[in-house]
């Protein structure tokens, strides 16, 4: 069992998401505010995202319908929104994960700009973003509609959200009396608050909020909400960790969870909870080293007398926690832990494990597309994904940070802990 674990462990390594973005015709921009963007023709748009798609997409056989739909489209294109729309509805004809469009007025796309490109600019010295990095103005939430209701499904320790009382589950009515934007509603806002209208359960009146606006830097922002995540609570007399990896494609990732696991709030606990309900997944070989691997802990110290864990392993208990936002590597991660026999609790991972790579479209949107299979010890995970040993439905909407996942992922770690 070690064995194979140590196996899917080494297969993480490919999973490299960092990879640069393709940038074909960036635009100026300075920051703040973003300049506007050569607006090119919609034949020169449609052409150009076809091409990178013909060129890169890792099925050459499951290419027929998206050209189909994109024949079909032409035909009635008249607009660079048209071409816009266009590409939208051939995307998913490739029924792959790691595939789609974003644009500016989503955080995903910040967050991928910010995995996929070289810092602030490409090969050629041209801004990609404003003032050559990736940033935007928010609050350090996430959003799903359910059912027609906008409800926060995630908030990112230690961002402004969390600080000022959002809880996850809460529905957003409104921000400063006008519905909410992931993006508008913060743009040039920074640095000021808003007040954001909630509702706790789905008959109450809805409670105001102030929330203040921050520039937010996606992956120091993530990398921020992995440490501030860490902690150590008392259960029944036992001392029990926690940690949420909430990406590992922000850069320095092994180092950022070799100085966690090492440090002071979490090396005294009697057991660990690995909270793998990510964002984005980038390329855990490392992670699972760290949790699976056999080196000894060495530690360095400089001439005057400072000391810093290089290498850490945990060895305590562990078990660790997957829903559908478990994705790609993440997904390999998990199945590394449950080979290994640390038992997984939450709901199914989303089967989202592709190799994916950013290409910057003429319009200045984000193209994220699927450039090769992934295979762990001969399997396709891809549609498949990772079923938790203990699955734990969890219905966020109105939960008031109530987390069952969580809960359960404690009560199985205590039990380890005691037997």
């Amino acid at each position: 069992m070690q064995k194979h674990a140590a196996r899917l462990a080494a297969v993480l390594a490919f999973l490299v998401l960092a990879a640069p973005v393709q940038a074909e015709a960036p635009a100026d921009v300075s920051k703040p505010a973003q300049q506007e963007a050569h607006q090119p023709e919609p034949g020169e748009f449609l052409d150009h995202a076809r091409q990178i798609v013909i060129d890169n997409f890792y099925n050459r056989h499951g290419l027929a319908a998206f050209e189909t739909i994109l024949t079909s489209e032409r035909q009635t294109m008249r607009s660079l929104a048209d071409a816009e729309s266009a590409i939208m509805r051939a995307l998913p004809a490739l029924k792959a994960s790691h595939t789609a469009r974003y644009t500016p007025d989503q955080i995903e796309y910040y967050e991928l700009m910010d995995v996929f490109r070289p810092a602030g600019t490409d090969q050629r010295g041209h801004a990609i973003v404003p003032g050559g990095s990736v940033d935007y103005a928010g609050i350090g939430v996430v959003t799903r509609n359910i059912d027609g209701r906008l409800f926060i499904t995630q908030i990112y320790h230690g961002s402004t959200a969390q600080h000022a009382g959002l809880q996850t589950g809460d529905e957003i009515i409104a921000v400063d009396g006008k519905p909410y934007r992931p993006i508008a509603s913060f743009k040039d806002r920074a640095g000021e608050s808003v007040t954001v209208s909630i509702r706790r359960t789905a008959d109450a009146a809805p409670i105001d909020i102030a929330v203040p606006v921050a520039w937010i830097q996606p992956n120091t922002a993530l990398r921020h909400a992995i440490r501030s995540s860490a902690r150590t609570f008392e259960k029944d007399g036992l001392r029990i960790g926690y940690l949420r990896v909430w990406t590992y494609a922000a850069g320095r990732m092994h180092s950022l969870l070799t100085e966690m696991i090492a440090s002071e709030t979490l090396r005294n606990a009697d057991g660990l909870v690995l909270d793998l309900r990510s964002r984005w997944g980038g390329s855990a070989s490392e992670a699972a080293d760290l949790f699976l691997g056999r080196s000894r802990e060495m530690t360095v110290i400089d001439r005057d007398g400072q000391e810093k864990v290089v290498v850490a392993r945990w060895r305590k208990p562990l078990v660790a926690i997957i829903d559908q936002n478990t994705r790609s590597s993440m997904e390999i991660f998990a199945r590394a832990l449950q080979h290994a026999a640390v038992p997984l609790i939450g709901s199914h991972s989303a089967g989202a494990v592709l190799a994916g790579r950013g290409f910057l479209l003429k319009d200045n949107s984000l193209l994220v597309l699927a450039v090769n299979d992934v295979r762990i010890d001969g399997q396709r995970l891809e549609n498949v994904g990772v079923s938790p040993d203990i699955a734990v439905p969890y219905d966020i909407r109105y939960s008031a940070g109530a987390d069952p996942q969580f809960e359960r992922a404690v009560a199985e770690l205590s039990r380890k802990l005691m037997h």
